[in-house]
């Protein structure tokens, strides 16, 4: 239960930049969610539960943005 928030909150958050960004090219809503799903799961897994405990808060935050 502790992991649904934070990635509840990165996918309204991924979702809205890329709505924003795609729209404009008149990408399908079902494929801008699918694309915001697949980076919100690559992220928290690789960033949130694999890097952040290693390396420490700062160098996570670096690493998650790309």
């Amino acid at each position: 239960m502790k992991h649904v928030i934070p990635v509840a909150l990165k996918l309204v958050l991924w979702s809205t930049v890329l709505f924003s960004i795609l729209t404009i090219f008149n990408a399908p809503l079902l494929l801008i969610f699918f694309i915001a799903l697949a980076t919100v799961t690559i992220s928290y897994a690789l960033g949130d539960l694999f890097v952040l405990p290693r390396v420490g808060n700062f160098i996570a935050v670096i690493a998650d943005l790309p």
